[in-house]
């Protein structure tokens, strides 16, 4: 995978942390404090306001998707209304997935992972490749590799 170039996205305290440690600033009078304090309700209000924004689109542009959908449309989905949809989807999706900090994986990443076979170093030796099909073992095959580890896990007796 990619080294993380941004890894100072990552804040390591909990927003309430911060703010204590702001109004612990003693450059800020009481009052201060209190108007730091207001202030940091309100962007907290702001971005849980957008969040739900976002989310409701999301929300919207899936429902022609679910499977388990529990409500009706009210009529059929065009299909170029369906694909506008998807398209606002994977936008939505996309950004969330970068706020979070997640980090795309490309086909080279998958290709490197494969050829260095970290899948198939396991040691449980649950999964089988033959050239670039990677299957499980049957179930009843990977039920006796566990038991084999299992039963050789701990080797105390010598006989």
């Amino acid at each position: 995978m990619t080294d993380a170039p941004n890894r100072d996205r990552f804040i390591q305290f909990r927003k309430t942390d911060i703010i204590a440690m702001c109004c612990d600033d003693s450059r800020m009078d009481a009052e201060d404090v209190a108007e730091f304090r207001e202030f940091c309700r309100i962007l907290g209000a702001l971005f849980h306001f957008e969040f739900h924004g976002g989310l409701e689109t999301l929300k919207n542009c899936y429902a022609p998707f679910s499977p388990d959908a529990d409500t009706r449309p009210l009529s059929e989905y065009l299909p170029e209304h369906k694909e506008q949809l998807q398209k606002e989807l994977v936008a939505e999706m996309t950004a969330v997935l970068n706020s979070a900090n997640f980090e795309k994986i490309t086909a080279a990443d998958l290709e490197q992972a494969l050829a260095e076979e970290w899948l198939f170093k396991i040691r449980l030796e649950l999964v089988t490749r033959e050239g670039n099909v990677v299957q499980c073992r049957p179930l009843s095959e990977a039920k006796r590799r566990l038991d084999y580890i299992w039963d050789n896990y701990f080797t105390f007796n010598s006989n």
